[in-house]
């Protein structure tokens, strides 16, 4: 292969032809699809890498979740397309192509319709990112993602569950609504602590012990993410704390629908308007 002498020059040469290749309707296979590198013993002779692309029946993170690479293979990417929104603006599509390799280094491009590739700067976030990592066995970023959030997203998440026992069911009250909160079980304590018991709970959990619990009970992919991954799978995983609120007021008096939008924002865990 002429010009790319190391690594990123090489992902940077794929990443370049691919994309042209797309935008010329000339590509091996249409997105989404698994970009595959093989030569991990020749890791530093780029000239003695493979390319391998395979077409892929749904979302890379939800088909790669758990998989673990061979040795062989020395990067992993994927291709995938989409649609950009932005309020006022019309959508447009957008294409990424990204790559990580064994030793670290990772690229990605980005080409937004009607616009040239843009390569992206840094290190990727994200779920398609963490999955990449993982499926070589790599570290993803570390927990970035309060475990305060999740157990909110959780107590709507119950308040919504009491709702599915009919539409003519009485609206919850606050101390009713506070009981629901997964902290109030484990600490044993009253309803009316929650303000304070919920912080004191979430600041004593970790994720790591978190994500080792669950992996001890048979949660494969627990065992198979990192600490990072985990914690940003369980509370990105689930819609967002405002959106909840929003659901969880139906089936709450407003007494407690004010008090619970209070009790949140006291915690820092409503979006500012």
């Amino acid at each position: 292969m002429d010009g790319p002498g190391d690594i990123p020059a090489l992902l940077r040469f794929l990443i370049t032809g691919m994309d042209e290749d797309v935008e010329a309707g000339e590509a091996p296979v249409a997105p989404p699809a698994l970009l595959r590198l093989d030569g991990a013993d020749v890791a530093c002779a780029v000239d003695g890498i493979d390319l391998h692309v395979k077409p892929l029946e749904g979302h890379p993170a939800e088909v790669l979740a758990g998989v673990t690479a061979p040795p062989e293979w020395f990067g992993i990417g994927v291709i995938t397309g989409g649609w950009q929104h932005a309020p006022g603006v019309e959508r447009v599509r957008v294409r990424i192509i990204s790559f990580v390799c064994r030793d670290g280094t990772e690229l990605a491009a980005v080409r937004t319709e009607g616009e040239d590739l843009r390569f992206m700067e840094g290190r990727g976030e994200g779920q398609v990112p963490d999955t990449l990592r993982r499926v070589l066995g790599l570290p993803t970023n570390p927990p970035d993602v309060s475990i305060a959030e999740w157990l909110a997203k959780c107590w709507l998440e119950r308040i919504l569950q009491r709702a599915k026992r009919g539409g003519r069911a009485p609206k919850l009250a606050w101390r009713d609504a506070a009981a629901l909160h997964p902290a109030i079980a484990v600490v044993g304590a009253r309803p009316d602590e929650l303000a304070t018991v919920a912080p004191r709970t979430a600041t004593s959990m970790r994720w790591e012990r978190f994500r080792r619990l669950q992996a001890a009970h048979g949660d494969a992919l627990a065992a198979w993410m990192d600490d990072g991954m985990f914690a940003r799978q369980m509370v990105h995983g689930r819609p967002p704390v405002d959106l909840l609120l929003r659901r969880a007021s139906r089936r709450l008096t407003p007494d407690a629908r004010a008090r619970v939008e209070a009790t949140l924002e006291e915690w820092g865990l409503l979006a500012a308007a």
